[in-house]
């Protein structure tokens, strides 16, 4: 049997953008039924780990999009008072998380749908639900689950709000051509990680905790960021929003601290203050990357610009792949490559984060 690390899957999103975008009438059909059939006029996102910070990383565009009302909580934040015309959108990859699956048991009185990575899971069984067509990710850390959870969250947005009427069909045109050219640009900008992670690994390794800051939807990327280095590197890391990254957290910098900031659009006030905060740290001695778009993807050193255009909405797709590459390098010489699982494995044997039984 042949087991595919992160690097497969990573290497693998382009085409699992473009499958997703190709097939989005077919697999986003429950949700545009449900939706349009209910009128909500709120929907919540739940999920944890990597689906929640993929949930709260698509809500901004997923309100502009649907007209309504979009809050990303986790399972265990769930609303205590429900009124009005709400639906509930459970999001879990592996579609095994026992926390998930509480929340769809505690909720089944309103209307709800899932979505998954797996066809074969216990989520499915409970509830209605759309499958993430870029099908199985065998890797603990998950990096294709999260671009193809948000893709397929916008593309619910968008088939829903046109088969409904609310978003006109040029609106609806030219935001699957932004899509498909970001799917298009994906292998360039993953090209420019592993070139980047190959030249800076030494630098990188000098980090001992990483901050990751970002403004606007960047702020959730930052999250998902901190994430991944957590669970590949095993070193402490945290995501923050800029503005309350300024407001105390700075103290940390130093010269073991290892700072990632995702700019703002060029246009941004932001994008100015965010590179004089990027520059004080780097003069600590401290690794730090600065993560920005353009026309083509290019590197200077620590300074990546991606081939993107700068809507905020695309964010998530360029933004993360810095992290992505790190956590999927950097551990076979920190010594850290499979311990996050092994720990992981022990830890669900004991509280049970994990269903046992597919269903």
């Amino acid at each position: 049997m042949i087991t595919y690390d992160m690097r497969y899957y990573i290497n693998r999103q382009p085409d699992a953008m473009r499958e997703a975008i190709e097939t989005r009438a077919a697999a986003c059909a429950p949700f545009v039924a449900l939706w349009n059939s209910v009128g909500a006029d709120r929907l919540y996102l739940v999920g944890s780990g990597t689906s929640g910070n993929a949930a709260r990383a698509a809500a901004p565009y997923l309100q502009k999009v649907l007209k309504a009302e979009v809050t990303a909580v986790s399972p265990t934040s769930l609303p205590a008072l429900v009124t009005g015309r709400h639906l509930f959108l459970f999001i879990s990859q592996s579609g095994q998380s026992t926390n998930t699956v509480a929340a769809i048991e505690k909720m089944a009185a309103y209307p709800h749908l899932a979505l998954t990575g797996e066809a074969l899971c216990r989520i499915n069984s409970l509830c209605p639900h759309v499958v993430l067509t870029c099908g199985h990710e065998e890797a603990g850390p998950k990096t294709m689950g999260y671009t193809a959870t948000i893709l397929t969250l916008y593309l619910m947005a968008l088939e829903a709000s046109r088969t409904g009427k609310t978003m006109a069909q040029t609106d609806y045109d030219a935001a699957i051509e932004k899509l498909q050219q970001m799917a298009e640009r994906m292998r360039e900008n993953i090209a420019l990680c592993w070139d980047w992670v190959a030249a800076q690994e030494k630098q990188l390794l000098l980090a001992r905790h990483w901050a990751v800051a970002g403004a606007g939807v960047s702020q959730f990327v930052a999250g998902e960021a901190a994430l991944k280095l957590m669970e590949t590197l095993l070193r402490p890391a945290a995501g923050f929003e800029y503005e309350e990254y300024l407001h105390g957290p700075t103290m940390m910098l130093s010269d073991d601290m290892g700072g990632m900031y995702l700019l703002p659009p060029s246009e941004s006030a932001d994008r100015v203050r965010m590179e004089a905060l990027a520059d004080i740290h780097e003069k600590m001695g401290a690794p730090v990357i600065t993560v920005g778009a353009g026309e083509k993807a290019v590197r200077e050193d620590n300074q990546l610009i991606f081939a993107a255009a700068e809507d905020p909405f695309l964010a998530p797709f360029w933004q993360i792949l810095p992290s992505q590459a790190m956590g999927a390098v950097l551990p076979e010489t920190l010594g850290t490559a499979g311990r996050g699982k092994a720990v992981f494995h022990q830890i669900d044997e004991a509280v049970g984060v994990k269903c046992k039984e597919r269903q």
